[in-house]
């Protein structure tokens, strides 16, 4: 039996079996498995003893998810910025959630991409989203 690496879980596809009984691993899928794995910690290490950052980007995602617009990365960077009174938080912790609600279907992207205004991202390309208006959590689920 294929143990598995630190960071597989027990769900990750099996390699395949192509061209004569060679494995191909399905590195898509080992891939993504990363990039949740990732998401999960950075959400969880979010949460401190002083103050709750993954709780504050949350809401401002669960705000825009709601209102019907459509918003970027950046838009919730701005809610989290003025939610906090200007206080730091993880810039990570945006990406992260966008990532898992995307994931979930609750967002879609729009097939939009728009210049981020912040100056450190030296006009860099971001996707614009939107909720999903069938997947939309019920504000007692949050």
């Amino acid at each position: 039996m294929r143990s598995l690496a630190p960071h597989q879980s027990a769900t990750t596809k099996p390699p395949t079996i192509h061209n004569g009984g060679s494995i191909v691993t399905d590195q898509l899928t080992l891939g993504l498995d990363d990039r949740h794995a990732g998401q999960a910690a950075n959400l969880a290490a979010g949460t401190k003893g002083y103050r709750d950052d993954t709780e504050r980007v949350k809401v401002a995602l669960d705000t825009l998810i709601r209102s019907g617009t459509t918003f970027t990365a950046h838009t919730v960077y701005t809610i989290v910025q003025l939610d906090g009174g200007g206080a730091g938080f993880d810039k990570n912790l945006i990406s992260s959630r966008i990532g898992r609600a995307a994931q979930d279907g609750v967002i879609v992207h729009t097939g939009q991409w728009v210049n981020s205004p912040r100056r450190c991202r030296h006009a860099s390309k971001i996707k614009e989203w939107r909720g999903n208006k069938t997947r939309i959590p019920d504000q007692r689920d949050s």
